[in-house]
This record gives structure tokens, C-alpha cells and sequence, in this order.
């Protein structure tokens, strides 16, 4: 799931196309006045959040081989 920190429409669905992000995108346009980005401490962008089904975060900004090798461990 992806969150936007777009406030402007335009702008978020035209990078949803863009990058070809096919899953579940959201925004509610309040920039970085989002409260999901306060909540799990999003200070820059790109970021992401690893959290498991419970809520908890597991890990941040994990791209390319670190996010694979995580999400091997984590399926194991």
C-alpha cells in the first residue's frame, strides 16, 4: 500500500501512472501534512515501512536486494 504525500490530484495519479504502481495507492492530499507520515516518521521521500500484520514496523527503507532478503527472512 502506498501513501501519497501529494496535495494536489493531478500530481499524485499522474506518478501512480507514471511509475506504473499497480497496488493499492491512497491520499487524502495533505502533503506532509498527512498523519500517516507522522506516524511512522516519513521525513523524506522515497520511504517506506515494513509492517507486519499486527501493526508493528519491522523494518524502513529497504529497497531492491535488502528488501527481498528481508522479506525472504521474514517468510521463512
Amino acid at each position: 500500500m502506498a501513501v501519497s504525500l501529494d496535495s494536489k490530484r493531478e500530481g499524485w495519479e499522474k506518478a501512480v501512472k507514471k511509475h506504473d504502481l499497480t497496488w493499492l495507492n491512497v491520499s487524502n492530499l495533505k502533503g506532509w501534512g498527512e498523519p500517516v507520515a507522522g506516524l511512522y516518521g516519513v521525513r523524506y521521500l522515497p520511504s517506506n515501512v515494513l509492517i507486519d500484520p499486527a501493526g508493528n514496523v519491522i523494518a524502513y527503507d529497504l529497497y531492491g536486494d535488502a528488501l527481498k532478503a528481508k522479506l525472504t527472512e521474514l517468510i521463512k
